[in-house]
């Protein structure tokens, strides 16, 4: 069934039953929104599941706390049929295309919540990293950090395609082929970094090579962020009749613009080094050794 987007009373919608997979709301994010709802703006309808009885919440809790604070009483939401347990599997993989980019511990907030369901520790670490649109790497961090992969929880041993391989020996029997090694280092636990070390968007640490560009992205992204801000506010003004009466025009030109060029900006930054070349540089990569924002969210859309 298609799903259907409807306003909604937001008295009805529940966000205390443990949806929220982020680990805290970003108060500068619910400013943005708010600025752009007062300037009688629109934001994408949030998600919500409904079980029967209640509206729970999956995503969108930044413009959720927008709505409220800008004073209204009612939301544009696409209404999905399921308990409070779908919206939080739905919420653990939302946000990785859209919306506030995800930190490495809104993340791991995704798979810990994953990990305590009774039923979903036992998944295998492949099930929980495509729910959470997250690396098969992390979760396995996250599971070791952590006391759910116990006896009590056994992990799945994954899919047909993860099922260990066999081999024939000499005498003809068959027997576990040897496991294939990863080249690729683990995440760096956030609390076992050395000095000066930083880690990507997936959670693995840069090489030393590449930290000078790394270290820029965050600066990107605060200006990004930034002229997100800026084009709030100027989408204020160009909705006024000063505005209107000196261009003679009531479109949103410049805010748009400003709009067009902080997606620009925030996709050129560096978010994860590649995992072909490992930070060497090659061809899929561009030579550069990682993947801008932009080339990361595209590869993982494909």
């Amino acid at each position: 069934m298609t799903p259907t987007h409807v306003a909604v009373p937001i008295s009805r919608v529940r966000t205390d039953g443990g949806t929220q997979t982020r680990a805290a709301v970003n108060p500068d994010t619910v400013v943005d929104y708010t600025d752009v709802l007062r300037a009688g703006g629109t934001l994408p309808p949030v998600v919500v599941f409904e079980d029967g009885d209640d509206l729970w919440m999956a995503d969108g809790f930044h413009r959720l706390e927008a709505h409220l604070a800008a004073g209204l009483t009612e939301i544009s939401a696409e209404i999905r049929h399921g308990s409070k347990r779908d919206a939080l599997l739905y919420s653990a993989g939302a946000n990785h295309t859209h919306g506030l980019r995800r930190s490495n511990a809104d993340k791991r907030q995704a798979i810990k919540l994953l990990l305590e369901d009774e039923e979903w520790c036992k998944r295998a670490d492949n099930w929980i990293a495509t729910a959470c649109n997250v690396s098969n790497h992390l979760v396995a961090a996250v599971r070791a950090d952590s006391t759910w992969n116990s006896p009590s929880c056994p992990q799945e041993q994954g899919n047909s395609r993860e099922k260990q391989e066999m081999r024939v020996s000499k005498d003809l029997k068959k027997r576990p082929a040897k496991a294939k090694q990863i080249s690729r280092p683990q995440p760096t636990p956030d609390d076992g970094r050395e000095d000066g070390e930083i880690v990507d968007d997936e959670g693995y640490t840069v090489a030393a090579r590449l930290r000078e560009h790394f270290k820029v992205a965050p600066a990107i992204r605060s200006v990004a962020a930034e002229m997100t801000r800026l084009a709030g506010k100027l989408h204020e003004i160009e909705a006024s009749k000063a505005y209107r009466d000196a261009t003679q025009t009531d479109r949103k030109a410049y805010s748009t613009m400003l709009l067009t060029g902080a997606t620009m900006l925030k996709d050129i930054a560096p978010a994860v080094v590649c995992g072909t070349c490992h930070g060497d540089g090659c061809g899929s990569c561009g030579k550069k050794g990682y993947l801008t924002h932009g080339e990361h969210t595209n590869r993982k859309d494909q």
